[in-house]
């Protein structure tokens, strides 16, 4: 997917492509790919950021890593 629309609260993004030939159970993908079509809007604080909805629903939490320290 490529951002659409980017600004200090607005945030949009293109259709995002997959591929079965690595994931023959699309379950998850396609839900991760209907809910971030949807995104309108961001929040950003303290290392973790929301995305929303165009109701302003949080639908996705993203979590800042430092992967330097990441276990795996």
């Amino acid at each position: 997917a490529a951002i659409n629309e980017f600004s200090e609260i607005k945030i949009s993004f293109s259709p995002i492509a997959s591929t079965k030939m690595m994931c023959p159970d699309m379950t998850y993908p396609d839900k991760f790919g209907n809910i971030l079509s949807n995104v309108k809007a961001y929040h950003r604080e303290n290392g973790f950021v929301e995305l929303k909805n165009s109701n302003d629903e949080v639908v996705i939490v993203l979590k800042k890593i430092d992967w330097a320290f990441a276990s795996i």
